[in-house]
């Protein structure tokens, strides 16, 4: 039983002497994470006569998103990248989906627009993609966003 005690002491002094490694290692990760600051990872996107932005728009219950892809022809063959994208956690008062999958619209335009600015491309095709048949004839048979824009008061 003696020889117990001690293999349990022993295997909890081990198990201290590894978590004490682990935090030091994290610690010193933690220190040099500074240095990544100036670290920039470019993206090939290759914009030409021939690329179309997609903008995919979806909300549920808890959120709602947008995302844009560009899509170009390079050499005959289909390139596909991810430029932007960005989602909100749904307000706490409770809304319709359909009122939801309009502000993904609303955020969906206001994205897309964002990015043909950065591009300078304003000829260039888009299409916005929605699972919400509803929106997009609401989108395309009134137009009137004044509803989902906040007024501004001068």
């Amino acid at each position: 039983m003696h020889l117990l005690e001690n293999y349990t002491e022993f295997y909890d002094v081990v198990q201290k002497l590894k978590c004490y490694f682990y935090v030091d290692k994290f610690s010193k990760w933690l220190n040099e994470m500074y240095l990544l600051k100036d670290v920039a990872l470019p993206r090939f996107m290759n914009f030409n006569e021939t690329s179309e932005l997609h903008v995919f728009v979806d909300a549920c219950k808890g959120a709602y998103s947008a995302c844009v892809f560009v899509r170009s022809k390079v050499e005959g063959e289909s390139k596909v990248r991810l430029i932007r994208a960005k989602n909100r956690v749904a307000p706490l008062k409770s809304l319709s989906i359909l009122r939801l999958e309009l502000m993904a619209c609303c955020v969906g335009a206001r994205l897309v627009n964002s990015v043909i600015k950065a591009i300078d491309a304003s000829s260039i095709k888009v299409t916005l993609w929605s699972d919400s048949t509803v929106a997009l004839w609401w989108i395309k048979e009134y137009g009137d966003w004044s509803v989902l824009l906040p007024k501004r008061e001068s």
